[in-house]
């Protein structure tokens, strides 16, 4: 089987079959997670590991994917995600929640990087 050249749009962690120009027809991986998502309808990603931030104005950001708190201050959260590091930085940071799959940071944001190596 031939690799697929992306003309069909699928990434590599996806399994499905397509047809190159010349008529080839090529296997690619989809993993159990992103077949679930799009049997589901649910967004891209959600049930994969990695970061979907959802931002209300510069005062609430709702981390999906947060993994561990590095660092916390009242103008500087750094959190573990699974492509490396998310900082926000602001006024009055706080965060009032933690769970398992997220987190939310409130205050002032001014602020939000994201560093390290990860996918």
């Amino acid at each position: 089987m031939r690799r697929c050249l992306g003309l069909c749009g699928m990434n590599g962690d996806q399994k499905a079959y397509c047809k190159e120009k010349g008529g080839t027809v090529m296997a690619h991986k989809r993993s159990l997670r992103g077949r679930v998502e799009r049997a589901m309808d649910f967004p891209a990603g959600s049930l994969t590991k990695i970061t979907l931030l959802e931002m209300e104005s510069n005062r609430r950001l709702v981390i999906d994917g947060c993994e561990g708190i590095l660092a916390y201050t009242d103008d500087c959260i750094r959190l573990r995600v699974p492509e490396g590091e998310l900082t926000v930085m602001g006024c009055g940071l706080g965060m009032n929640c933690l769970t398992a799959e997220g987190a939310a940071v409130t205050g002032r944001i001014q602020r939000i990087e994201f560093s390290g190596g990860g996918v």
